[in-house]
Formats: C-alpha cells, structure tokens, sequence
C-alpha cells in the first residue's frame, strides 16, 4: 500500500512529511516480513530437532521496529514535520 501511494505522490499531492513516513513504514515493514521468511527458511533447513526454535527468529522484531524506528526519526527532518497547532482549535466555553 505505501509503495503504490509512493508511485502515486504526484496524484496524491503527498506533501514531503507523508513521503517520507511511507518510504520509511515501507522499508520497516519489508524487513518484518523478511523476519518471517527467515523463521520459515530456518525452519526448513533445521534438523528436526532444532525445528521448533525456528520461531525464535521472530524475537528479531523486537529491535527491528525500535532500531529503525530511531535511526529514521534522527534522519528526518524538523521542517517535515506538520505543525498540527495550527489546524486543530479548541474552543472552550
């Protein structure tokens, strides 16, 4: 879904914020499902025996979405970021 909107930005009118958010959910999540196909793969060429541990390769998720998560924020720019001040008032009677 965000590959296509990525293909589509001219179309969507994606400001420079929601590309990069879909560039970086798209890598993000690639790599979870890469963690997958690797639990898969190991599962596949394990002994019977070690089989069963193949799962453990999914604990790869836990430093993956921080990991990439704080290394893509660091990256990002401060101007990117919407100032959503602006757009939400609160009335208060």
């Amino acid at each position: 879904m965000y590959r296509y909107a990525i293909r589509l930005k001219d179309e969507l009118l994606l400001s420079d914020f929601e590309l990069f958010e879909s560039r970086t959910l798209t890598i993000m999540w690639s790599g979870a499902a890469l963690i997958g196909l690797i639990s898969v793969i190991l599962a596949m060429l394990l002994p019977r025996s070690l089989v069963p541990f193949s799962g453990f390769a999914y604990s790869l998720l836990g430093p993956w979405f921080p990991l990439f998560s704080g290394t893509s924020r660091k990256n990002e720019s401060p101007h990117l970021i919407p100032n959503m001040g602006d757009s939400l008032s609160i009335s208060r009677e």
